[in-house]
């Protein structure tokens, strides 16, 4: 039979609290109770109890606020990372590879159909920072990227069906920059595409389009 170890470490957590607090407030006063208890320990020995218990009280707190704060922030909301396959190819960058710069971005966006001229010209800045967050950091990479035409009709075909662009152009830098920089990492397949497809439908724009 397997013991529950973990049930059984927090009911002894909970056993000890309770004596601790009828301890404390079993006759005297809370004040003198707490007077006593702290000038019979040294400081060294209470403060680091005292964080522990309060570490232990509010840690679901705590863990709920730090998932929050690691969640990745963009500007379609929050978003996490697609599930991977396991032939994901990790994007290696050579040390003598030439970084890719703003001015790389505005050249190779340009060969992309889908984009037009005046969103390059206005958002290359923003999509150079989305491309490096996503590992795309080198000139070879940025030119492989911008290579994948797979990538961009997928990409196209998801925003003029769900989010009614124009067939002309209906990408964006940011839209290429992020969601397609996050299929061409992790893999063109069925999965990460439809991952893609449901995050974007979260859009207020594809809500707006979608409403009666």
């Amino acid at each position: 039979m397997r013991i529950p170890w973990v049930g059984i470490r927090r009911l002894l957590w909970r056993l000890l609290l309770a004596i601790a607090l009828i301890v404390v407030f079993a006759n005297k006063t809370v004040y003198e109770r707490v007077l006593g208890l702290v000038t019979a320990t040294k400081w060294d020995i209470t403060i680091p109890v005292v964080v522990f218990l309060l570490v232990r009280l509010f840690r679901v707190p705590l863990e709920d606020l730090i998932k929050r704060i690691r969640k990745v922030t963009t500007p379609y909301g929050t978003a996490e990372c697609p599930p991977a396959p396991a032939s994901t190819t990790p994007l290696y960058v050579k040390p003598e590879d030439r970084p890719a710069t703003v001015e790389d971005v505005k050249n190779a966006f340009g060969r992309i159909p889908q984009l037009s001229k005046d969103d390059i010209e206005a958002n290359a800045g923003r999509a150079h920072a989305f491309l490096l967050r996503n590992g795309i950091r080198t000139k070879d990479l940025l030119e492989a990227f911008t290579n994948a035409t797979e990538i961009f009709s997928e990409l196209s075909r998801i925003y003029v069906e769900d989010l009614q662009r124009p067939v002309e152009n209906p990408l964006d830098c940011i839209a290429v920059a992020y969601w397609g920089a996050l299929i061409f990492r992790y893999g063109p397949t069925d999965n990460v595409i439809g991952w893609v497809r449901e995050r974007i439908r979260q859009f207020p724009e594809y809500t707006q389009k979608k409403s009666p």
